[in-house]
């Protein structure tokens, strides 16, 4: 008997360590959620110094005029202000495990709403990092695909997008593999639901009141429409005349394929031509030309019509395609190189010169608002080119990449040294 007694005594001491590890491993390996709240009040909105004001590892979308709203892999996370010149202590913070974050859009109130690879949407209060809605649905990427910067996760992610009903209110759409869903961007209310055979899904976008995808199955493809609030669908579009393949380039976006107001399509032949999106979709002659861009009521664009990089850069009427104004380089400026636009707001047109300066000009009157070097703190700037571009609220965040990239390099032979991100006050 005092043989088995201290046999049952050794199991249980060998057992005591096995069912610890396994606490352990449930506590580390388990699904797990972590916010992390605002502690500090709202920040005030502050007016951006002109040139360079940042230097960060990360691409922020900027929210509000107040915060910079970053990606990793499995957290979304605010700080503040946007002007600072390297980063600061989160704000607030989301953190979820195992799953992996696969887009960013902001939306009013103001809230950041993330989509994670389980299909999960959380939308989060940003003036208070406390979770406003959550919502499930369709699961599309599988991955988080941002990069060591995360901007193609935060500027232009693939299944994520807001878009203004008819009615004036803003909705979330959420693709997946085999269907999309639309919900109300305040409330996280369901609206509607429809199947995409994924084979047949070509580029999707929002625009006034609709949202539209080309279906690359029908012969030639059509752009399909549904409407934003109710998910009826609208008729069925193409360009007159289409036949065989061609294609279509959303333009007037406010961050990636959302709230787009313009689209250039181009045929098979290689034409191309301009439209301003809504249900009726009108020609736009003034923006067939590459590197035209809608801002307001107007096309600005090179004024050759050329690739995007000219001497000059013209304005011409959406309705009817007269010229407005041209802007030239100003005689004594000390970068005088051909620039090209890359970023547009309803109250600035952002361009960046060969020589890495960035130039502010108004929309309206094409009169420059200002002009400052694109370059690292008190050094020369060394050879870059330009990724990912984002502008809100007079701050415009550049995403340097080496020239040329370093093959064989991986990341650190493509983006531009360890803080690879600048933003600039305009």
């Amino acid at each position: 008997m005092r043989g088995l007694w201290r046999y049952l005594l050794l199991t249980v001491v060998a057992l005591v360590p096995l069912a610890a590890t396994a606490i352990v491993g449930y506590r580390v390996f388990a699904p797990a959620e972590t916010l992390t709240p605002a502690r500090d009040p709202y920040p005030a909105l502050r007016r951006p110094s002109v040139g360079v004001a940042a230097e960060l590892p990360r691409t922020p979308l900027i929210v509000d005029g107040r915060l910079r709203v970053y990606v990793a892999e499995r957290q979304v996370w605010a700080d503040t202000p946007v002007g600072n010149r390297f980063e600061t202590t989160p704000f607030w913070s989301l953190r979820r495990w195992p799953h992996q974050v696969v887009g960013i859009v902001a939306a009013p109130g103001p809230l950041v709403v993330s989509k994670w690879t389980d299909g999960a949407l959380l939308a989060i209060d940003a003036r208070t990092g406390a979770v406003a809605w959550r919502a499930s649905s369709p699961v599309g990427v599988d991955r988080y695909t941002g990069g060591r910067t995360g901007a193609a996760t935060v500027y232009e992610p693939p299944d994520l997008s807001t878009g203004r009903a008819a009615d004036g209110r803003t909705v979330v759409v959420s693709a997946g593999t085999d269907a999309l869903a639309v919900f109300d961007a305040t409330s996280g209310a369901a609206l509607w639901r429809a199947g995409v055979p994924a084979s047949c899904a070509g580029v999707a976008f929002t625009g006034p009141g609709l949202l539209a995808r080309l279906d690359t199955c029908a012969d030639p493809p059509v752009l399909r429409r549904y409407d934003l609030a109710t998910g009826d669908q609208l008729p069925d579009w193409r360009p007159p005349g289409a036949a065989g393949g061609w294609e279509i380039t959303p333009l007037g976006c406010a961050t990636g394929r959302s709230e787009c107001v313009a689209a250039r399509t181009r045929s098979a032949e290689g034409s191309e031509q301009g439209w301003l999106l809504g249900r009726d979709i009108r020609p736009a002659s003034a923006l067939a030309a590459p590197g035209t861009w809608p801002v307001g009521d107007l096309a600005v664009g090179p004024s050759g019509g050329a690739d995007g990089a000219a001497g000059e850069l013209t304005a011409w009427s959406l309705r009817d395609g007269t010229p407005q104004w041209t802007w030239r380089p100003p005689q004594g400026s000390v970068d005088r190189s051909p620039a090209r636009i890359v970023a547009v707001e309803r109250t600035a047109v952002y361009l960046v010169t060969e020589g890495r300066t960035l130039v502010v000009l108004d929309p309206g009157t094409g009169r420059e608002l200002g002009r400052s070097p694109l370059q690292r703190f008190n050094r020369p700037p060394p050879p870059w080119t330009l990724g990912h571009v984002h502008a809100r609220h007079r701050y415009v965040v550049i995403e340097r990449v080496r020239d040329p990239v370093i093959p064989g390099a991986g990341e650190r032979g493509f983006y531009l040294g360890s803080r690879p991100v600048l933003i600039a006050g305009a």
